[in-house]
């Protein structure tokens, strides 16, 4: 059997392990652990390597799947990471990776970009990547969970069902989620009013802030409908705007 068989035969075992979905229009795989990961990458060593020169590199096991070591210069300094010259010729040499691939990784070898499951998952309906923990001060979620299924935000502002159902179903008068999907037009088109007030919590410890808690509690005995809009998301504080409708009684709004 060919090297290009038994290697196509190992990565359609390993990817019968993962999800799989699409980034931007590109193959998208999603991986449960590390070790899945290290064992992958040892059999394809194996597989274009004799022994010693695993050996030589990574013994017994590739530390998370990573084939860049470092190396020494001069006895003294240590130079970027990088793949062994050796591991790079013989992966090209058996058409796992492109002549033009330096320093080969996972995504080179299965032909698809990656990430791990408590990151990322995939829409229900189009099967697209969402990312489901964040990644820098100003992330928020741009997915939903409805029902029992996951959709990211651009099947939910799409789908006038979807829309629907996410604010009735994960919004309306629930203190424990915010809107980060659906545009404010789309609230004031279905007759909601934006209360006229300031809303944020943080960590600054001279700030009196809101409490999401009790101001849907106040609210609720003036509105029937009330819910949240995350409107500015930074390293130390997060603002929103409450949305109401159907007033009670006569009070006019704030």
């Amino acid at each position: 059997m060919l090297k290009t068989d038994i290697l196509n035969i190992l990565i359609e075992e390993f990817l019968s392990y993962t999800q799989k979905g699409f980034s931007n229009g590109e193959d998208f795989i999603i991986i449960n652990c590390w070790g899945d990961i290290e064992d992958f990458m040892y059999e394809v060593l194996k597989l274009v390597c004799n022994e010693e020169v695993i050996q030589k590199y990574y013994g017994d096991e590739i530390e998370y799947g990573n084939l860049r070591i470092g190396r020494i210069v001069n006895g003294k300094e240590r130079s970027p990471y990088e793949v062994p010259d050796e591991i790079t010729k013989a992966l090209q040499d058996a058409g796992i990776v492109d002549g033009d691939v330096n320093n080969p990784e996972l995504s080179d070898i299965i032909g698809a970009e990656w990430g791990f499951s408590d990151e990322f998952s995939i829409c229900d309906c189009c099967r697209e990547v969402v990312r489901t923990s964040p990644d820098s001060y100003s992330w928020t979620k741009n997915y939903a969970i409805i029902g029992c299924e996951i959709f990211c935000g651009d099947c939910i502002r799409n789908n006038e069902d979807l829309s629907r159902e996410y604010l009735n179903n994960n919004l309306l008068n629930n203190s424990n989620t915010a809107n980060t999907i659906l545009d404010p037009s789309y609230f004031e088109e279905l007759g909601y009013q934006r209360y006229n007030g300031k809303f944020a919590a943080g960590l600054h410890l001279d700030r009196n802030y809101s409490d999401p808690e009790e101001d849907l509690d106040k609210l609720s005995k003036l509105y029937d409908n009330v819910l949240f809009d995350i409107t500015d998301v930074s390293q130390f504080e997060t603002k929103w705007n409450v949305w109401v409708k159907y007033r009670k009684d006569d009070v006019e709004v704030a």
